[in-house]
């Protein structure tokens, strides 16, 4: 959405977003997508309250070289890291519940994800849903640069 202030870290609110990330994995896995939806929703909105940007995603860009601690690229860019871990796991429930509920196809989640591991690759279950979304992605016929086809059969020449 715009340019948000920088704020300061509120270690309550992001402490109360990790336990509504945690019920929200454990409703996905429960099968409870309303409820796992419900509780994403409320993630995001303390996460914003905590001074994060839950829609900035992986808009980050670093303080222009020669800024200093106080100068407002650098405050700006301390505030978007704000609760950078709650984030990436938001991203990521919010890519596993989105496939869950077949509101994205496999190879759009794959490339989604895959951005997400490259910034953070020790999401809990980014493995696991990837090799997911790669056997979807296959099985479907949809093709994907993340999954590695096999080389057609290659038959015995005959004299």
């Amino acid at each position: 959405m715009g340019t948000h202030t920088a704020t300061p870290a509120n270690p309550a609110l992001l402490a109360k977003v990790s336990l509504e990330l945690d019920a929200a994995d454990e409703a996905m896995s429960a099968g409870d997508l309303n409820q796992a939806e419900m509780m994403l929703e409320n993630a995001g909105e303390h996460l914003a309250a905590a001074g994060a940007d839950p829609t900035a995603r992986a808009s980050y860009r670093p303080p222009a070289p020669g800024s200093t601690v106080g100068s407002g690229a650098a405050s700006g860019a301390a505030a978007q890291l704000i609760g950078a871990d709650e984030m990436a796991r938001y991203e990521f429930l919010q890519v596993k519940l989105s496939v869950r509920m077949n509101r994205i196809a496999a190879p759009q989640a794959l490339t989604r994800l895959l951005r997400l591991l490259q910034q953070k690759n020790d999401l809990r279950g980014g493995r696991e849903l990837y090799a997911e979304l790669s056997k979807a992605a296959y099985t479907s016929r949809d093709s994907s640069m993340a999954h590695s086809h096999p080389p057609p059969a290659v038959l015995p020449k005959k004299d």
